[in-house]
């Protein structure tokens, strides 16, 4: 928790975060042999932070890993299924830290189900947990969480009838929290990802995948409809929920994302069909306005200078390659569409101006920034770069994907290029982008890693030390600083990326060649045996369970 507080909510310097990632390390350390031999949900919890903090600082198959350990530990605790595994209220012999609160309880289960929901990359049938398995409530407001009131609220998919009967018994009723429909979304994002990947492959009919289509709309349309006003997008809940802004940026931007992904889908569907050209075109420019939305949302973002869920820079990237592309594949086929409006630069700027900044805690959003300066400087968008944006790609460039367009995330990018730096750090533009998934079958440093020690924790002298994944946060620029014109190094050689040559068509650009781009306990108390200690005998009335 200190780790992650150090690195994600105080300004990322080339100290703060070796301090950071030695805290990380010592704690990652120290846990993961235990968890093996015994767990609790204190375990679940840590593990969940030490997989965002993996995620974050470039380790990749840690993180993967660690979400699917997650996964399991939450499963055999019987957390997705607590409302009905575990006893309303707990033995009176028993008192727990408030941590254990069954609202807390639920919580931790919902945020394993976010993990899972949020780090598939888009790869179906790489989720551990199925949706349809929780048989908890959404979390509460916050005012009946912070009271430890017993009430009922509504389950993930709507129309579960055991909510009705508890309310029926008498249950009170509480309102749903802004994170339940966070929680909503990203279960329809999760559908929606599925959708688009089993469309990518071209195994059905255009007309049984339109089909689909419609029914997807609709499912996606009913979750964005579902909103109470306390949580639209205004300027009113702006103010309202200043105080949880981070994540009500993230919600907001996570509903955008939906028809994102719906209309990638549908293109994918409709482009094998020559009579569905202007419902490609239709398709494009609902994609552009989703894009321009979300520039908007982190802009309010940037104007309170918050400090962005790390996530967002993944959705602001999505957001500025649809700017960058879709203006120009319209422009290709018709002279009327433009493709450098003031809006479409401005929602490029606001979208770079996010990923730049989260870039500085995020080794994963840093990739998504050099991928977005290479695409910036393909389009003839130089002039929206700083000098540090051309500084970072010239020393970086090799890291780059050659993609003709958009970023494959379900390629895993980042773990091949982690597997790789262990092998050589100097590797070369060829082994990098030669790098398919049969580099995973051959593991080269399992004799290494036998060799090391389990880590302790960091000395004083070590805080400062230097770490080969900590980059300096001179790519956090300030939030009103504007783009100059900046100049290429002398030494740049503008051709290795791609810069238009005269009569060079957009379409060989912006047209990708694939159209494939893109468990019961037998002791429920047995998760609070780590907290053994905190059990002692009543004295007085209950408090937390």
């Amino acid at each position: 928790m200190i780790a992650s507080a150090a690195r994600f909510g105080a300004p990322a310097t080339t100290e703060s975060l070796a301090r950071a990632d030695a805290w990380a390390d010592a704690a990652i350390g120290a846990l993961l042999p235990r968890i093996y031999e015994g767990f609790g949900v204190v375990q679940l919890m840590a593990v969940l932070l030490a997989q965002h903090y993996d995620l974050h600082r470039g380790k990749f198959t840690s993180a993967w890993l660690l979400g699917a350990s997650c996964a399991r530990m939450m499963q055999m605790m019987s957390l997705h299924v607590f409302d009905r595994a575990y006893p309303v209220d707990f033995p009176s012999h028993q008192r727990l830290s408030p941590l254990l609160s069954r609202e807390a309880l639920r919580r931790l289960a919902w945020a394993t189900f976010y993990l899972d929901s949020m780090t598939d990359g888009g790869r179906y049938g790489s989720q551990t947990i199925d949706e349809r398995a929780y048989r908890i409530q959404l979390p509460c407001d916050q005012e009946s969480f912070l009271g430890d009131d017993h009430a009922v609220t509504e389950p993930l998919i709507p129309g579960d009838m055991s909510t009705v009967q508890a309310i029926r018994d008498g249950v009170p009723h509480a309102s749903l929290d802004m994170s339940a429909y966070l929680l909503r979304a990203a279960a329809a994002r999760r559908r929606a990802l599925h959708f688009a990947y089993r469309a990518s492959y071209q195994e059905h009919t255009v007309e049984q995948l339109s089909s689909d289509l419609l029914l997807l709309r609709e499912d996606l349309e009913a979750v964005f409809a579902d909103l109470p006003r306390r949580f639209q997008f205004n300027p009113d809940n702006l103010i309202l929920h200043l105080e949880r802004l981070p994540m009500f940026i993230l919600l907001h931007v996570v509903r955008r994302n939906l028809f994102i992904i719906l209309g990638r889908a549908a293109l994918q569907i409709y482009l094998r069909d020559p009579t569905k050209v202007d419902a490609v075109y239709q398709v494009r420019r609902n994609r552009i306005s989703h894009a321009l939305a979300v520039s908007d949302l982190v802009s309010a973002g940037l104007k309170e200078s918050i400090t962005f869920d790390p996530h967002i820079g993944v959705q602001a990237y999505v957001a500025l390659e649809i700017l960058l592309f879709e203006p120009r594949r319209l422009a290709s086929v018709d002279d009327f569409n433009e493709t450098n409006t003031p809006a479409l630069t401005e929602g490029i700027v606001h979208c770079l101006t996010v990923i730049r900044d989260i870039s500085a805690a995020s080794e994963l959003t840093k990739h998504l920034y050099l991928e977005a300066v290479h695409r910036l400087i393909k389009c003839d968008c130089i002039h929206l770069l700083h000098e540090r944006d051309l500084a970072l790609i010239h020393s970086k460039h090799y890291l780059v994907g050659q993609d003709a367009a958009e970023f494959d995330f379900r390629d895993l990018r980042g773990a091949k290029l982690e597997r790789l730096s262990k092998r050589s750090r100097a590797a070369d533009d060829n082994t990098i982008n030669a790098t398919h998934d049969e580099v995973l079958l051959y593991d080269s440093l399992s004799q290494e890693a036998s060799n090391s020690s389990t880590a302790t924790s960091p000395q004083p002298a070590a805080l400062g030390a230097s770490n080969p994944q900590v980059h300096l946060a001179e790519n956090h620029p300030a939030v009103s600083e504007t783009p100059t014109a900046p100049t290429l190094p002398s030494d740049m050689q503008m051709g290795d990326y791609g810069i238009f040559q005269d009569g060079q068509q957009w379409r060989e650009l912006v047209e990708p060649g694939n159209t494939d781009h893109l468990f019961s306990s037998l002791n429920w108390l047995w998760p609070f045996d780590e907290w053994s200690d905190q059990i002692v005998p009543p004295a007085g009335p209950l408090g937390f369970l």
